[in-house]
């Protein structure tokens, strides 16, 4: 039984991979990840009602939080660094930002701010 099982569960993940585009090695550590996690029992489910809510400040609503670090991590040559100056030019002009189709307010904190830049 745990053979059919087994094999069922690769197919799943061979589809998956397939969908999602990613490689079934990265599916598969995935679900191996996901699988300790519940074996560990290192959590419980916790139902939306009883999360603990902060006030967050956004500098782009629901996308970047204030005051935290990024990390932007991809192979050369596929627009991280476009990606950054982007995001900058429009904290700094607070130029609304366009995701999904929706213009998403920008806000500085004060005019003062500053953006550390670093490069690769």
């Amino acid at each position: 039984m745990k053979h059919i099982k087994s094999s069922i569960l690769e197919q799943e993940l061979r589809r998956i991979a397939k969908e999602s585009g990613c490689g079934l090695s990265d599916i598969e550590r995935m679900s191996d990840s996901h699988n300790a996690f519940v074996r560990d029992g290192e959590s419980e489910p916790v139902q939306l009602s009883n999360l603990k809510t902060q006030d967050i400040e956004y500098i782009i609503p629901g996308i970047l939080a204030k005051p935290l670090t990024y990390l932007v991590h991809a192979d050369g040559g596929t627009g991280k660094t476009a990606l950054c100056q982007t995001i900058i030019k429009h904290i700094l002009e607070e130029k609304p930002l366009n995701v999904y189709g929706e213009k998403v307010p920008v806000k500085r904190k004060s005019k003062n701010s500053l953006v550390k830049w670093g490069s690769e």
